[in-house]
């Protein structure tokens, strides 16, 4: 069963641009940082960087609601 969190979680997911929802569904789905690179046509770093700011704006709000 899917708990208020998760679909919270999911919600937020869903909001994100077309890109930043892609690389986070490529994460939660277990591919590192080399393989979403590849797929989206962009460095390593490059998704580090974008993952660190994503889960940073989901985790915030997530804590406003």
């Amino acid at each position: 069963p899917e708990t208020e969190q998760s679909r919270q979680l999911r919600a937020l997911i869903d909001g994100l641009d077309e890109m930043n929802r892609a690389l986070m569904l490529f994460y939660l789905e277990g591919f590192d940082h080399a393989e979403i690179a590849a797929l989206l046509g962009t460095s390593p770093g490059n998704i580090a960087t974008r993952l660190n700011r994503i889960k940073a704006r989901l985790q915030s709000q997530l804590a406003k609601e």
